[in-house]
């Protein structure tokens, strides 16, 4: 077994360059090992640290500008294992001094691998508070090749003026893809920390299957959402239990086909929805579960052709609506089924016809001992129901 002599030695290069420490001696050739120290031409400290085989290999400390840049592991030749990386220009905080004043602020410590962040670490960033820098954590978790990569999670700072202290508030939990929020994840409030949406992420986005809360912590939504918008398939809650609505969404406005809720579960309106608004074929509900009215709509209300039901589930009227009301050729029934009118309506009221006579229905009216009152009561009495306001 051949023994190796080491020796101290200081070594000049063309460049200017200054290597200071110990190696030895092969085949003619000073190769660097045991501890060392590399000057730059102009004298300042560029690493203090260990050698093997002339390249840095061990522990050491790397400078830039005379400040500490890194200091940990290295293997052949570059940062590799576990280390901590500075600000070396820290001159700017002059005015704000740490308590080393060589070294710059801490900028990450943890994993490194062939120069780059990799493996689990933490990265750290400085908020001016009370005039002075205070250091809060920015990111905790997985890195590769420098970017966050995989499991890991994202802080937001919140400085507190009146101890001069700064805190880390997590504002993400969850994967992550080249630095970018992408896969699975939770993302918090900037103002109070509570959980704003759990679910898909995609570059930074809202994207696939989630869920969306309310400032008092609530469910408000649950379903497909696309770049941070509902889009697809979703339910709507109100006070994060009872849901509001079931269906269809784009661009964060019910489309399609959904059903919309009344406050004890039931089914209120099933059917056909455009930028928010019933729109379409569709069918409202009463609270007891009967059908109300069943056919057309327009702008949020009846439009077009349709029939109205007592609550009972006798039909009372029966065919066009113009804005919620009864206008056009129509029908309209008592609750024991008895047709009363059969001609035109104008908001909701019997149109007299081209003769100038009294309206169609007041022949039968005669012989039943009905008025016309009786009749503009009954029809106030369905009247509501076509109301916008009811649907």
């Amino acid at each position: 077994m051949q023994i190796v002599r080491l020796y101290k030695k200081k070594i000049i290069h063309s460049d200017g360059s200054i290597y200071e420490g110990t190696g030895y001696d092969r085949n003619g050739e000073f190769i660097r090992s045991g501890k060392g120290l590399e000057y730059n031409k102009f004298g300042l400290l560029v690493y203090d640290g260990d050698y093997a085989e002339n390249r840095r290999h061990g522990t050491g400390t790397l400078y830039k500008c005379g400040a500490i840049y890194y200091e940990g592991e290295f293997r052949d030749g570059v940062e590799h294992g576990t280390g901590s990386l500075f600000d070396p220009c820290f001159f700017i905080y002059k005015d704000y001094p740490f308590a080393d004043s060589t070294k710059g602020p801490l900028l990450y410590e943890g994993d490194i691998a062939d120069g780059l962040r990799h493996g689990r670490g933490c990265e750290y960033a400085y908020m001016l508070v009370n005039k002075k820098f205070q250091r809060y954590l920015v990111y905790s978790g997985d890195f590769y090749e420098g970017w966050h990569h995989g499991k890991g999670k994202e802080y937001d700072p919140v400085p507190d003026n009146n101890s001069g202290r700064i805190h880390s508030r997590l504002a993400y939990e969850g994967d992550f893809i080249e630095g970018c929020r992408d896969g699975k994840g939770k993302e918090y409030h900037e103002e109070d920390g509570r959980l704003w949406y759990e679910g898909d992420f995609v570059n930074e986005a809202w994207h696939g299957k989630g869920r969306e809360y309310a400032d008092d912590g609530t469910l408000v939504y649950e379903g497909d959402f696309v770049n941070n918008t509902w889009h697809g398939k979703g339910r709507e809650y109100a006070d994060g239990a009872a849901p509001v609505y079931d269906g269809e969404w784009a661009g964060g406005e019910r489309n399609g086909t959904g059903i919309e809720f009344h406050e004890n579960g039931r089914v209120y309106y099933n059917g056909e929805w455009a930028n928010g608004e019933k729109n379409g074929k569709g069918k409202v509900y009463y609270e007891n579960g009967r059908l109300c009215y069943d056919g057309e709509w327009g702008n949020n209300v009846a439009n077009g052709s349709g029939r109205l039901y007592y609550e009972s589930g006798q039909l009372c009227y029966s065919g066009s609506f113009v804005n919620g009301t009864c206008t056009g050729a129509g029908r309209l029934y008592s609750k024991d089924g008895t047709l009363y009118h059969e001609g035109r309506f104008h908001n909701g009221e019997p149109v007299a016809d081209t003769t100038g006579n009294a309206l169609n229905f007041l022949n039968s009216a005669a012989t039943t001992g009905r008025s016309l009152t009786w009749f503009l009561d009954l029809l106030k009495e369905a009247g509501p129901l076509l109301l916008s306001a009811v649907f």
